[in-house]
């Protein structure tokens, strides 16, 4: 899935995107704290799981013409002259495969993904991928330790919020996954807020914090040039 795939699925317009990033730096001004915000279509490509999904569905297929075979050999033969003894095994395999093929890609829509891969394998992957963003996004680089990661997965609907180890020498990790849990609620689309309004929401949470425990100094740069990150698939 691409950037632009994935705002769209969250309809996360330019304005909105502006928004988010309005906020991050307002809530940056009032802090020596660094917030960046960062979207990700999957955590992981899952490839495993949707071949398995295909192979396991290909096998039922393989099992049913088999047990039909009584009926296929005859319909077979009424359309070759001299069937050679092979064509049945081939037409069973051959058609296996397809639906094999068939399967593994339809596995590969979200709402099948979401049901075919384990909700544990779904946790642990949004976990290392937001992991992964905060260390490739240079959160951890800033002098106090104290910049901060909101972390959005869309196929999993898992949100992380990672703080730097200045940060959670003052804030227990409970309190920002209290404000993960929060935004999570508010991006799922029963809850009928704007995706930048859930974000918008959290970044001033996560503001609010840091200026009351990392007040800006005189010096205060802007130590992480992107504020908001839209990932794609696979990257």
């Amino acid at each position: 899935m691409t950037s632009t795939t994935l705002r769209k699925k969250l309809h996360l317009t330019d304005a909105g995107v502006q928004q988010v990033t309005d906020a991050v730096h307002a809530a940056e001004n009032r802090t020596t704290g660094e917030i960046v915000v960062a979207l990700a279509p999957e955590s992981d490509t899952y490839s495993f799981f949707e071949l398995l999904f295909g192979i396991v569905f290909g096998a039922i297929c393989f099992s049913f013409l088999i047990g039909m075979h009584e009926s296929i050999i005859p319909w077979l033969a009424a359309r070759f002259w001299d069937m050679p003894e092979w064509t049945y095994a081939l037409f069973c395999g051959a058609a296996s495969y397809l639906f094999t093929c068939i399967m593994t890609v339809a596995a590969n829509w979200m709402p099948v993904d979401r049901m075919i891969i384990p909700h544990s394998v779904q946790v642990t992957a949004a976990n290392r991928r937001a992991i992964r963003c905060f260390a490739e996004s240079g959160v951890y680089q800033t002098r106090e330790q104290s910049g901060i990661l909101i972390f959005v997965s869309y196929l999993e609907r898992q949100v992380r919020i990672i703080a730097d180890s200045g940060i959670n020498a003052k804030i227990e990790q409970a309190v920002w996954d209290t404000i993960a849990a929060t935004l999570a609620d508010d991006l799922n689309p029963k809850s009928g807020m704007k995706t930048a309004d859930a974000l918008t929401k959290a970044v001033n949470s996560c503001g609010e914090l840091l200026a009351e425990h990392f007040p800006p100094h005189e010096d205060n740069p802007d130590e992480i040039s992107q504020a908001f990150i839209i990932l794609e698939s696979g990257s």
